[in-house]
């Protein structure tokens, strides 16, 4: 059995399903709301505005927090 040496083979991109799901999850952004919305409208205008209402409320979130720079620093 040691004899045997094993070759590694890519995986083909034009036959697999999960290849197809991967690009889905990054076209999408993997947030759950946006993926929702392409899977049940297929509308990537629909889509990106969800999109770019996470971003805003991630903004609107960093926006409430004090810069690092407005603390003392202690020695």
């Amino acid at each position: 059995m040691a004899d045997v040496i094993m070759k590694i083979l890519p995986i083909s991109t034009s036959f697999n399903p999960f290849y197809e799901k991967l690009k889905m999850y990054y076209v999408t952004g993997g947030m759950p709301e946006s993926v929702l919305m392409w899977t049940e409208a297929r509308d990537v205008s629909a889509m990106q505005e969800v999109l770019s209402g996470i971003i805003g409320a991630y903004e609107r979130d960093f926006a409430r927090h004090p810069n690092i720079s407005e603390f003392p620093k202690i020695l």
